[in-house]
């Protein structure tokens, strides 16, 4: 994404290097008005803008103060707003797109209401899944797509719309079946397995056991597309068997995980399960396995 810089970008520059928090948010308070005339030109100046304003909030350099950060904040929100609409093939253009609508979501956590965070989980959704058309070989949209669908199923559920649960994740469904090759790709495999198991953890009881063994598919079909044995999705494996009801098959997967990894390694992903939601039901028995 290739945008002139402008005497903007210089200035903004110079008060970074000074570290001029004052004049920053002077500086900020009147930069919409001055981006509103480039736009008329080249929207994507706000695209550009975005990321600007979202370095410094994200950089641990600056002291920032609350003024700062909540005119940031407000700024964002206006730059995104005027580029729900704009159109594009542009592959790093899509990318830095969603991401942004995305990530606006979190800015605004506890403001938004459902309604908004789902719209613009909408706009990244499209960002990304028109990404994954244009470049099916790249992951990453397949990905971030199906993330997008799952955050919003779980706003769904929320309001106990079990029907839009539904269809969000058969779409995400649809979406991993086509990306490139995917039987052949391990991190498809690994991604769609993981994404399932959200699924069956959010649906309706009746659904979960087929769902469960979907992903488990998934899972085991990425254990056999990759070597390296420290990323075999042992423990997604076990937390299905043990969302499945079977206690006896999930302590086994972590006994056969054991005897594949270092002992050091074993018993630091053990001691994370033991503070593990998903696996409270075998916590005594894993305290066994790392002695």
């Amino acid at each position: 994404m290739d945008i002139e810089k402008t005497d903007l970008d210089h200035q903004f520059e110079q008060l970074i290097e000074k570290q001029d928090i004052g004049g920053l948010l002077a500086f900020i308070k009147t930069l919409s008005p001055a981006l509103s005339v480039i736009a008329q030109k080249n929207p994507l100046i706000y695209l550009t803008w975005f990321y600007n304003l979202l370095e410094v909030v994200e950089s641990r350099r600056y002291n920032l103060s609350i003024e700062y950060i909540t005119e940031t904040r407000i700024k964002l929100l206006d730059f995104v707003e005027h580029l729900q609409d704009y159109q594009t093939d542009d592959l790093q253009v899509l990318n830095l797109l969603g991401l942004a609508f995305d990530m606006i979501i979190s800015y605004h956590e506890g403001i938004f209401s459902i309604e908004e965070k789902l719209h613009y989980y909408e706009l990244a959704l499209h960002c990304f899944t028109k990404g994954q058309k244009l470049d099916p070989t790249r992951v990453k949209f397949t990905r971030d797509a199906t993330n997008m669908l799952k955050s919003m199923a779980t706003l769904y559920h929320t309001q106990q719309n079990m029907a839009k649960v539904t269809e969000r994740f058969e779409l995400g469904r649809v979406i991993f079946s086509k990306a490139y090759e995917n039987e052949k790709n391990f991190d498809i495999n690994f991604y769609w397995g993981h994404f399932l198991i959200e699924y069956a953890r959010l649906t309706d009881v009746s659904m979960a056991k087929e769902v469960l063994k979907d992903a488990e598919r998934k899972l085991l079909l990425a254990k056999e597309l990759i070597d390296d044995k420290y990323q075999w999705p042992y423990l997604s494996l076990a937390n299905i068997a043990l969302m499945s009801g079977d206690k006896d098959k999930c302590l086994n997967i972590l006994k056969e995980y054991k005897s594949v990894i270092s002992p050091t390694f074993y018993k630091e992903i053990i001691d994370d399960l033991l503070t593990n939601e998903d696996f409270i039901e075998v916590r005594y028995d894993l305290s066994i396995l790392i002695n």
